[in-house]
């Protein structure tokens, strides 16, 4: 394929955000100003994903609350983390039906099939994609269409970033998402959260990617201070032939 052809092969815009905590202090000013910079895109996003902790204490008016600022992004994926109730995030946001397992959702996209799964363990930070979800996973991926990349978008990274109290807390059991992987090389990417900072990394052959908080930032593994960071965002474009581009932003900046 030609330099000029792989500039015109048509590509996903994906919209990645994570970790707003709402119910914390500034914190819906923080997701407005997101949101904001997300909907003045000059090409609508064909996909918002919002990768967890959108509550800080699980509370359902924070559900709510974004769901009232969701109609410009259509469709949306949500999953929950580990500061999240599905029992109030059931009852306001897109997912499946009431009941108490885990929120796992699936989106086709004419042509890019979008799985939202529930790595979070109510009551625990850490997080685990339990059987029930890699099962659910395992039979929507090979029900899909041939040659339909895949992304699955998930809470917790399964990947150690270095960090001590982060790793300590990240997505365990990876081993079992790395026989998924290689039973579906139809995944081309690993949305996450969790991490308050943009992580770009691979796991079994698959980028993973951490979108920048909304909230407050953390600090480096190689620092010791936690970083008062404007709310962050990524934009992904995924190619129809599944190659993967993310770019990060903050929100609020201004204009030059």
């Amino acid at each position: 394929m030609s330099e000029d052809s792989v500039a015109r092969e048509p590509a996903w815009l994906v919209g990645h955000i994570s970790d707003l905590h709402l119910g914390r202090e500034g914190a819906g000013n923080r997701a407005e100003a997101v949101l904001a910079e997300l909907a003045a895109l000059n090409r609508p996003l064909d996909v918002l994903v919002v990768t967890g902790d959108v509550s800080d204490a699980g509370q359902q008016a924070d559900y709510q609350w974004l769901q009232t600022r969701l109609g410009e992004f259509t469709p949306v994926v949500v999953v929950p983390g580990n500061h999240d109730d599905r029992s109030a995030f059931r009852s306001a946001l897109p997912g499946p039906a009431a009941g108490p397992g885990p929120v796992n959702t699936v989106h086709d996209l004419d042509g890019l099939v979008v799985l939202g799964c529930d790595s979070s363990i109510p009551g625990e930070s850490p997080g685990l994609l339990d059987d029930e979800t890699l099962g659910w996973a395992d039979t929507t991926l090979a029900e899909v269409a041939p040659g339909t990349p895949a992304v699955l978008a998930f809470h917790h990274p399964p990947i150690v970033i270095g960090d001590q109290y982060l790793d300590g807390m990240r997505q365990f059991g990876a081993d079992r998402l790395g026989d998924l992987l290689s039973r579906h090389p139809r995944v081309r990417a690993l949305l996450c959260g969790h991490i308050h900072q943009a992580v770009s990394g691979r796991f079994a052959g698959v980028p993973v990617v951490t979108a920048p908080s909304v909230a407050p930032g953390w600090h480096l593994p190689w620092a010791t201070d936690l970083v008062a960071t404007a709310p962050g965002f990524a934009v992904h474009t995924l190619s129809r032939s599944g190659d993967l581009t993310s770019y990060f932003r903050t929100a609020g900046g201004g204009r030059p």
